[in-house]
C-alpha cells in the first residue's frame, strides 16, 4: 500500500514538480523542494499522531526503527547498510540495530514501526 500512496502522490505533483525541475520526493505545494526541517516537522506529526512518544522518539528514528524492522525479518545486513547509505557496520550495529537492545530500549521498534 505504500508505494502505491507514493506513486498516486508523485503523478498528483508532477505538474508541480516540473516548474523547479525538482528531483526531490516531497514538495512544497509552490514545486519547491521541503526543507529538512519540514520533513522533521511532518514526521514528528505522525509519530505523535500515531501515539509515539515524541519525547523519547524523534524523526530520525525512524531511521533506526526500519534498520531494525529488516534485520528482524533477515534481509541480509550489507542489503540494510546499503539502503541506510552507512559506509560502517560499526555504525549500523552501534547506532542503528536496535534489535539487539530488545526491550530495554522502551520497545523502540514495536513503539516506533507497527510489526504485523
Amino acid at each position: 500500500m505504500p508505494v502505491r500512496h507514493l506513486t498516486t502522490y508523485l503523478k498528483s505533483t508532477k505538474e508541480r514538480r516540473k516548474k523547479h525541475q525538482s528531483e526531490s520526493v516531497f514538495i512544497n505545494n509552490d514545486g519547491t523542494p521541503l526543507q529538512v526541517n519540514q520533513i522533521n516537522e511532518v514526521v514528528l506529526s505522525t509519530l505523535s499522531k500515531s501515539g509515539i512518544d515524541t519525547t523519547k522518539f524523534k524523526s530520525h528514528s525512524t531511521r533506526s526503527a526500519m534498520a531494525s524492522l529488516l534485520l528482524s525479518n533477515n534481509v541480509p545486513f550489507h542489503v540494510v547498510k546499503k539502503m541506510g547509505r552507512w559506509k560502517s557496520n560499526d555504525t549500523v550495529d552501534t547506532f542503528y540495530d536496535k534489535r539487539i537492545i530488545g526491550e530495554k530500549s522502551g520497545g523502540f521498534l514495536n513503539n516506533v514501526v507497527q510489526l504485523s
